[in-house]
Parts: C-alpha cells; sequence; structure tokens
C-alpha cells in the first residue's frame, strides 16, 4: 500500500509540473510575439525615417484604416505607461524599442532556464512512476501466478 500512496504521490506532482510547463510554454510564446512586434515597429521607423515621403494607412479601428500621406517623419509617440505616452525623436525610439526587446530577451533566457528545469523534473518523476508501476505490476503477476 506504500507504494500506492507513493504513485498518487507521484501522479499528483507530474500533473503540476506538466501545468507549469504548459504555462511557461505559453509565456514564452506570447514574450516572443513582443520581440516579433518590437522587430517589426523598428522596421517600420527605419523606412519611414529614410524616406522623404511616405504613404501610409492608420488603424482607425474596426478593420478600417485611413490613407495618410506623411512628410519627413521624425518623432514618435511611445507609451511608457498606462495610457501615458512620450513624444520621441526616431532614434531614440528605436533605441528605447531595442533596449526592451533586450529586457523581453533577457525575460525570455530565463524562461528557457526554468522551462529546462521543469522538464527534468517532468521526466525524473514520470520515471519514477514507470519504475514503481512495473514493480507493482510485476509483483501483482507474481502473487496471481503463485
Amino acid at each position: 500500500m506504500e507504494n500506492d500512496k507513493i504513485l498518487n504521490q507521484l501522479i499528483e506532482a507530474s500533473e503540476i509540473l506538466k501545468k507549469q510547463i504548459e504555462g511557461l510554454n505559453l509565456q514564452l510564446e506570447i514574450i516572443k510575439e513582443q520581440i516579433d512586434e518590437h522587430n517589426g515597429t523598428i522596421e517600420t521607423l527605419n523606412g519611414y525615417s529614410s524616406s522623404e515621403e511616405n504613404d501610409i494607412y492608420m488603424d482607425a479601428g474596426s478593420s478600417t484604416y485611413i490613407s495618410l500621406r506623411t512628410t519627413q517623419l521624425k518623432s514618435t509617440l511611445i507609451r511608457i505607461g498606462s495610457d501615458i505616452y512620450v513624444e520621441y525623436d526616431i532614434k531614440r525610439a528605436i533605441e528605447i524599442l531595442n533596449d526592451r526587446i533586450n529586457d523581453l530577451k533577457s525575460v525570455e533566457n530565463k524562461a528557457m532556464d526554468e522551462l529546462k528545469k521543469l522538464s527534468n523534473q517532468y521526466n525524473a518523476v514520470q520515471d519514477k512512476l514507470e519504475r514503481i508501476y512495473s514493480e507493482m505490476t510485476g509483483r501483482n503477476k507474481n502473487v496471481q501466478g503463485a
């Protein structure tokens, strides 16, 4: 009966680890999307700042866009807090976005390290579960065969 108790504890631990791994994978996916979004914004700012005149489409909401013609893009607004925006020149805006990307990559690396640890723990629990289950089923066969 001791093995039954250990088996149940290991199953519970396995489920908890599995949920933590799923949660971290979701976080990593969100971080990757944010990094991609920041990189896309940097590309857009570089593209607009390098030419004299551009046609752009501004999101007006409800999947509707307004066609605009810009002349020499000089500055942009960056959100720095809850509904707080600050105007920066394009060069400084790109620096800020690159800093944010570096911060996101740092968080991503920490999450990857944690994911690796959790995966190792999960695999160890799974190995233990298999070993105990094999021992239990082996004993049951021996008892039944006697």
